[in-house]
């Protein structure tokens, strides 16, 4: 297989789908593991109401284990990033055993906690404003108690 340096993040509820790239000399292990798991059936995109700007979906399975031990991961992770600090549409990968995964999100710029996790990707420049834009929807969406359906998200090449 070639190198893969994109996936995409859609939400098919919303008719959006966004570009997410490999961060050049960071982090490419786990780009590189995250593609290899690619596609990751539908789940549910959660806004951290708490925290602010961040989506996340949980418990995704993964096709493949995780390879490090989550300790590991951090301590020789090329970056690992404070989400109120990074920029807009950074990823990242939280994995706490086997094949269970966690993709977060960092969708505007307020973020308030200081979650520290490995990044490993970022929205491509010309789709924040849409990955923005559909993370707002989700937000007031969900914040509001709208009675529509869960937000759904996928993962694919």
């Amino acid at each position: 297989m070639a190198k893969v340096d994109e996936f995409k993040i859609v939400f098919p509820n919303e008719g959006v789908s966004v570009r997410a790239a490999r961060l050049p000399g960071i982090n490419e292990r786990i780009f590189d593991y995250w593609v290899s798991c690619l596609p990751i059936a539908p789940s549910v995109w959660s806004p951290a109401f708490i925290a602010g700007h961040v989506c996340y979906s949980h418990y995704l399975k993964m096709s493949k284990p995780f390879p490090w031990q989550i300790t590991d991961i951090y301590e020789t992770s090329d970056w690992n990033v404070y989400l109120n600090e990074a920029p807009q549409g950074i990823c990242t990968l939280f994995n706490g055993q086997g094949y269970n995964g966690e993709i977060i999100c960092k969708w505007g710029p307020e973020v308030t906690e200081p979650m520290c996790y490995p990044a490993f990707a970022k929205v491509v420049d010309e789709d924040l404003d849409k990955f923005y834009e559909v993370n707002k929807k989700i937000w007031e969406m969900s914040y509001s108690g709208d009675k529509r359906e869960v937000p759904i998200v996928s993962f694919e090449l």
